[in-house]
């Protein structure tokens, strides 16, 4: 038997939520949501819950498709299902070592996770360093005391990488040469230029400077991944690209530069 490819759920693992997909001929077009975590190590059967969202296009289809849309409690119990119907060799099929986790970047908008916000507001500064909050006392993203802000930004960042890491992505961090955006990510061909905010309440509310603001506008690779929850054990990251941030946020100043009249 072939072995395991690197990048599917024996060597990534998954995160509740994720999109699972069929990662050899015999599960083609298979498409799968669990319900749970998926920790990475084990190659056979999904112990977890998932969801069947897609039968796809293989040998096994005709067995799957009545099955579409239902949950199951693990692969085993889909696996007798499938068994029955007449499909006596539906064996490896659900295995971990045979999915990937669904790479919805670049093309789509979100990353595991919601895929998107309602209309929020969004701060714009000139640049903030520091900015004080007595009556923001959760902090992140530009709210709440230095550091407050620098704990949840660096945990942020850290969320973001490893969840790039994990679907296949190579990881540079550029924080300090001030481009508009915090990381480099490529895989195979493609590039993005990725700006991390971090919040450690649930309102995906942020400051955005000025330069990555226009960034935003400017650079076609960018994307921004909002970190909610950040310092909890269970973070959530919505990512979008520039396109889904200006279409569905307000922009209000709240600092400007004062430069003497001439």
């Amino acid at each position: 038997m072939a072995k395991a490819k690197r990048d599917t759920v024996k060597f990534t693992g998954a995160s509740k939520g994720d999109i699972l997909i069929g990662a050899e001929p015999k599960n083609k077009g298979l498409k799968i949501k669990v319900l749970e975590d998926v920790p990475e190590g084990k190659g056979g059967p999904l112990e977890q819950s998932f969801f069947l969202l897609d039968a796809g296009e293989n040998e096994y289809s005709r067995y799957l498709k009545p099955f579409e849309n239902q949950r199951f409690n693990n692969a085993k119990e889909l696996i007798e299902l499938v068994r029955s119907k007449g499909a006596k060799k539906f064996t490896h099929v659900l295995n971990a070592n045979m999915l990937k986790v669904e790479d919805t970047l670049p093309g789509h908008q979100s990353l595991p996770g919601k895929p998107e916000f309602h209309e929020k507001t969004v701060y714009v500064a000139e640049n903030v360093e520091e900015l004080k909050s007595e009556e923001n006392l959760e902090g992140g993203a530009g709210f709440g005391t230095f550091d407050r802000n620098k704990e949840v930004e660096e945990k942020a960042i850290k969320e973001v990488s490893k969840c790039f890491r994990k679907k296949g992505w190579n990881v540079e961090s550029v924080e300090r040469l001030n481009l508009g955006y915090d990381l480099i990510c490529r895989k195979d061909n493609e590039e993005l230029h990725v700006e991390v905010k971090g919040i450690s309440g649930n309102e995906p509310t942020f400051i955005i400077t000025n330069n990555e603001l226009k960034t935003a506008k400017t650079d076609p690779m960018f994307v921004i991944c909002i970190v909610t929850k950040a310092l909890s054990e269970k973070p959530e990251i919505h990512c979008m690209k520039s396109v889904g941030l200006l279409k569905k946020y307000d922009f209000i100043p709240i600092e400007y530069k004062a430069v003497p009249k001439s």
